[in-house]
């Protein structure tokens, strides 16, 4: 390890930065002094200009790619070698506004139905269902599964962020099923070591090739897990339009974006007709 890259990564440490968010920027700043065939911290801002014009002119990276290696870039300048630029010399591109491409419910069931055997039936129908993101899913507990209150406990979300989401009846009932034949201990979806079952959280890639293979079986267009978790905020916004009024202007604002994993006025109307929390989530005699 460098000196550069070990005094960069001490610095996204101390302030905690998730480990995805290191990795991402330890590799932008990589690839800058690749662009150079130079040491990063012998550029100046004359080469992060050019630098930014290439990547946007040869078309390489999207925008909001881009806007990412360019905060990578700013941190390790100003941050790490405490370089005081200005924030002209390292601009955030422009990132178009799109849209995400939402299935039907008819599709979202074909979906779902052509899902490989029970586990990775279960894994869509999660997506779909809450609305979480493909990390989420991926750290899920047994015990984060509230079936009293019927609430779903996500630990750590995008920004080290607590919450709760919904859990549909039908949701329930198949975890039910699920639970019964997987028997899992602590992880809600356990991997594997060795190709044999373990105590362990599965990887990005496990649950990747579930919903592209059912999105081939089903012939659906959109094969990302993304689309499924789209979809199920974009049913939870049209479910919860009659509690908005409950919600002051600017969260009302904010959860009508079809990229929202989860709105408060749906966390709102499920606490509001919950009993009383539990001691024991996901009881066993439940299961």
């Amino acid at each position: 390890m460098t000196h550069c890259r070990r005094i960069m990564l001490e610095e996204l440490q101390r302030r905690n930065f998730s480990p995805t968010t290191v990795r991402s920027y330890l590799y932008a700043v990589e690839r800058f002094a690749r662009h150079f065939k130079c040491r990063p911290d012998r550029l100046n801002q004359t080469h992060l200009r050019s630098y930014q014009a290439y990547l946007l002119r040869t078309g390489q990276l999207q925008p909001k790619t881009v806007r990412l290696h360019v905060s990578a870039l700013r941190f390790f300048f100003v941050k790490t070698l405490r370089r005081r630029y200005l924030l002209d010399d390292t601009p955030y591109p422009k990132a178009p506004q799109r849209l995400p491409s939402i299935l039907s419910v008819e599709e979202m069931a074909r979906l779902i139905e052509a899902a490989d055997g029970l586990y990775h039936r279960t894994m869509v129908m999660m997506l779909y269902s809450t609305g979480i993101r493909s990390a989420e899913l991926l750290q899920l507990q047994v015990a984060d599964i509230d079936s009293r209150r019927m609430l779903i406990h996500i630990r750590q979300g995008k920004g080290g962020r607590d919450r709760y989401v919904p859990l549909s009846p039908t949701l329930l009932a198949t975890l039910r099923v699920y639970y019964r034949w997987m028997r899992p201990q602590t992880w809600l979806f356990p991997g594997t070591v060795h190709n044999w079952r373990a105590d362990k959280p599965i990887t990005k890639r496990v649950l990747w090739d579930a919903v592209v293979n059912a999105a081939k079986r089903a012939g659906s267009p959109l094969a990302l897990s993304s689309s499924a978790r789209t979809c199920g905020a974009a049913r939870s916004i049209t479910r919860a339009t009659r509690f908005t009024s409950m919600l002051p202007p600017e969260t009302i604002a904010t959860t009508r974006r079809p990229s929202r994993p989860f709105t408060l006025c749906c966390m709102r109307a499920a606490t509001e007709t919950a009993p009383a929390p539990s001691t024991t989530v996901f009881s066993r005699s439940s299961r």
